[in-house]
């Protein structure tokens, strides 16, 4: 294996676990099934509220910031893992 090739391993590596992040934790919530039990719940209300008003405050930051940030991990990986000279490890 050469050192480039390992670059670009990693490479892939790190942008899979971005994406794996942004799919399970920056996604926009789904619309929360409302069932009688809880309406009549108030915490269960409460917390469903915080959530919706946190996302509605701030998701659409989250997910802007992480997609500059993938997108800086794209091209400075592969600007790195070309200028690696190719040679054997």
């Amino acid at each position: 294996m050469t050192t480039r090739k390992l670059a670009m391993t990693l490479l892939a590596l790190a942008i899979v676990l971005e994406v794996g992040y942004y799919m399970l934790l920056l996604q926009p919530p789904k619309e929360p099934e409302l069932t009688l039990g809880i309406l009549n719940d108030d915490a269960k209300m409460k917390q469903l509220f915080e959530d919706e008003l946190d996302d509605f405050q701030h998701g659409d930051e989250r997910r802007t910031r992480f997609k500059y940030i993938m997108g800086t991990t794209v091209v400075a990986g592969f600007i790195i893992a070309v200028s690696i000279p190719n040679r054997k490890i």
